[in-house]
């Protein structure tokens, strides 16, 4: 976790984790914070060191493209000098697309089915975007 006073005195936190979790059942307190009782038995990979990387190279060039369409600016320089998980959960996370996308993401069990997914889901508003569109009726 790190804090960063931002300009009018806000602090901005950024957490980390480690590995995600379910939820099984929320444990009461008197505590500031909400505590649970997690399993994280389907999420065992998250752990593990990425031993491959996998080609990305289609899934960035297609993310330049709808982020272009979509008028957001990313600093791909920056972007770049991210390693290949940090890489593909910066763009799940900033990604303009619904929640329940996002969620589908976020459920993804490995870094391969994180890729697969988004490329699709880019892919998707790519095409539904695109120019050549047109309604058969």
């Amino acid at each position: 976790m790190t804090f960063k006073k931002i300009k009018d005195g806000r602090i901005l936190i950024n957490l980390i984790g480690v590995s995600r979790f379910k939820i099984i059942e929320e444990i009461s307190n008197d505590k500031l914070y909400r505590e649970f009782k997690v399993d994280y038995q389907n999420f065992s990979k998250d752990t593990e060191e990425v031993q491959n990387e996998m080609n990305t190279e289609a899934l960035i060039d297609k993310a330049k493209s709808f982020f272009k369409r979509n008028g957001l600016l990313l600093n791909w320089k920056e972007f770049e000098k991210l390693d290949q998980l940090q890489k593909i959960n910066t763009l799940a996370m900033i990604a303009p697309v619904t929640n329940e996308e996002k969620q589908k993401l976020l459920e993804a069990i490995s870094i391969e089915d994180k890729i697969k997914a988004l490329e699709s889901i880019i892919s998707f508003y790519l095409f539904e975007t695109g120019t050549n569109n047109q309604t058969i009726q």
